[in-house]
């Protein structure tokens, strides 16, 4: 499990971090948030849906059939599109607001990347000669905080949506060659018959807020929602090569309590 703590020279100040190597940490992601700011990219590679979060909706791409397993993700932890979501781009750093809605950046110290600064001559330390934050660290934070104010931003869009009746359930069906047609529950999406009956002031104001791109991306993205049935496909396939490539170990099933090893070419 994730364990984030604000950063802070008390903490860190004699720790370094350690640049990541693939993203084996989102393996059981199958869907991550998305910010109107990577719509033009994401738009080409993942199924986009609007997901509930309480009485509000979130703006999602999918990456998987059923939760724990994301198909985008190779079994070396690779991501196997050019885009990846900006949600796991600067991970395993996150920004956090604290109660008094000060924003503060944060460190999981979980994620195995955080070392002693003198135990790595590749690591980084979060803090520069001039007591500010390393200029990596700087650069990071920008980054979530660019994509914090894109986030929110989205968020007025969506519930604009939402406000004028233009969300709908998604009655998704994939296909796979294992399970044949199934239904992937939970996933809302954008009314396209509802959106062009609105009013043109209603639909104005939509422009206004920034949805109509939203509503569009995400009417235009469903059709790489056959892709995940694909992607299912390849990784089961994947996995059969895998475990028929494995070698088979006959097992003593005696009363012996002696073992022959010779049999295991050890």
């Amino acid at each position: 499990m994730p364990t984030f703590h604000v950063i802070s020279r008390d903490r860190h100040g004699a720790k370094a971090w350690v640049r990541r190597q693939g993203f084996d940490f989102a393996a059981a992601d199958s869907v991550q948030p998305l910010v109107g700011a990577e719509l033009p990219k994401a738009v080409l590679h993942y199924p986009i849906a609007l997901l509930p979060e309480g009485d509000a909706f979130g703006l999602y791409a999918l990456t998987g059939l059923e939760p724990g397993r994301n198909l985008f993700l190779t079994r070396d932890g690779r991501w196997i599109v050019p885009y990846t979501p900006a949600a796991i781009r600067a991970y395993p750093f996150r920004l956090a607001t604290l109660e008094d809605a000060r924003q503060v950046l944060c460190f999981d110290e979980d994620s195995g990347q955080l070392v002693d600064a003198d135990s790595n001559p590749a690591a980084l330390p979060f803090f520069g000669e001039d007591n500010g934050p390393h200029p990596e660290v700087a650069r990071i934070l920008e980054f979530l905080m660019e994509t914090d104010r894109s986030q929110q931003r989205t968020r007025r869009a969506v519930a604009a949506l939402q406000a004028k009746g233009v969300i709908a359930l998604w009655e998704a069906v994939v296909e796979t060659k294992e399970k044949g047609r199934q239904s992937v529950s939970g996933l809302y999406r954008i009314d396209e018959a509802a959106l062009n009956a609105l009013p043109a002031a209603d639909f104005e104001e939509l422009r206004q807020a920034g949805a109509l791109v939203i509503a569009y991306t995400q009417m235009l993205s469903m059709q790489h929602l056959a892709n995940l049935g694909q992607l299912a496909d390849a990784h089961r396939e994947a996995d059969e090569r895998l475990a028929a490539a494995l070698p088979k170990i006959e097992m003593d099933t005696s009363d012996s309590d002696s073992i022959d090893w010779s049999r295991f070419g050890i």
